[in-house]
């Protein structure tokens, strides 16, 4: 029986320097029935060239050039566009393993999972160092257990889009939210509620690139608050069909909204983005973290914060060290 059409798909922005190292490792994967649809999302550099050099050479590239509308556009347009019957996501420095399509595909059929998932291995760009991101062992789980899992544990789910292979259907009613820098997190516990079942599975097939310009390190950005919102964004959903997690998620918020909010404390940008500050002060205020000692930095957080000048000296006297603690 002829294997059914997966499509990968990579936006691409100003990536001269990897998105060829990216093709490659699409092009050569052992499971061929792909269609390989490339975004050029109105890139500054080489990098749209280079994409129409690979589509010369493999009929299963479709390259298509847009105006920049940011990295939720371009997956937008993905959707749009595709004719696979299932859909994976790669980004434009990273790399993926020759059998990652054809393992994660098996997975699905083997278990009749609407999405698979495996880990990854980080590389951190101009050193030798690597490691394999450490999460759980090989698991299936619904809807429900992933929700819960995703808010706290994290052992078998996470925030990338990447590392994944999705039946089509699964994104019928889902589109990514433009005008954010990513939305991961607000897009993922999505997908889990549209999936019946799921797969994870405890093997590094995807290679992540860390980048020191990247925007997840970035230390604070208009676009720092988006993770945020993520979690905001989704209160309705969790509360009208996942009662049961709506503690852990009000814990993210208050949790992401502490570490913004030291952030702007120990960078001394308080002023520069006030509505921000004053955004986290309002989470702050309304929410309350699960006091566990898996949480011990947000339970830690929770009870200082009750003593507001008490933070102030303590980022005062600790300050290289908390910007160390919270990537600041």
């Amino acid at each position: 029986m002829e294997k059914e059409l997966i499509t990968i798909a990579v936006a691409v922005y100003n990536a001269e320097n990897y998105i060829a190292k990216t093709i490659e490792s699409i092009i050569n994967q052992d499971y061929q029935n792909l269609e390989i649809l490339l975004i050029d999302d109105g890139s500054k550099d080489s990098s749209g060239k280079i994409c129409d050099e690979y589509a010369l050479k493999d009929n299963r590239i479709k390259v298509i050039h847009k105006q920049n509308g940011g990295l939720c556009a371009a997956r937008n347009t993905v959707l749009d566009n595709m004719h696979g019957n299932y859909l994976m996501f790669v980004d434009n420095d990273d790399w993926i393993e020759p059998n990652i399509v054809s393992f994660l595909y098996q997975k699905i059929v083997e278990n009749d999972l609407d999405m698979s998932s495996c880990t990854s291995i980080d590389y951190f760009e101009g050193t030798s160092k690597s490691n394999k991101v450490q999460r759980g062992p090989d698991k299936i789980f619904n809807s429900k257990e992933g929700i819960k899992d995703f808010y706290f544990d994290r052992q078998f789910t996470f925030d990338a889009i990447q590392c994944k292979l999705y039946k089509k259907e699964v994104f019928t009613n889902i589109r990514f939210k433009e005008g954010r820098a990513t939305d991961d997190t607000l897009t993922t516990p999505r997908i889990i509620d549209a999936c019946k079942i799921m797969g994870y599975f405890d093997i590094g097939l995807y290679n992540y690139l860390v980048r020191e310009n990247s925007m997840c390190r970035t230390t604070y950005n208009a676009h720092t608050i988006d993770k945020v919102l993520a979690y905001t964004d989704n209160l309705d959903l969790i509360k009208e069909k996942y009662p049961e997690s709506l503690k852990l998620l009000e814990h993210n918020i208050y949790g992401s909204a502490a570490t913004n909010y030291l952030k702007l404390k120990v960078l001394h940008k308080e002023k520069e983005y006030v509505n921000d500050m004053i955004f986290y002060k309002k989470l702050l205020k309304e929410y309350k973290p699960v006091i566990s000692s898996k949480r011990l930095f947000v339970s830690i957080f929770y009870y200082l914060y009750k003593v507001p000048f008490v933070i102030d000296i303590i980022c005062n006297i600790f300050n290289k060290q908390i910007q160390k603690a919270i990537g600041a």
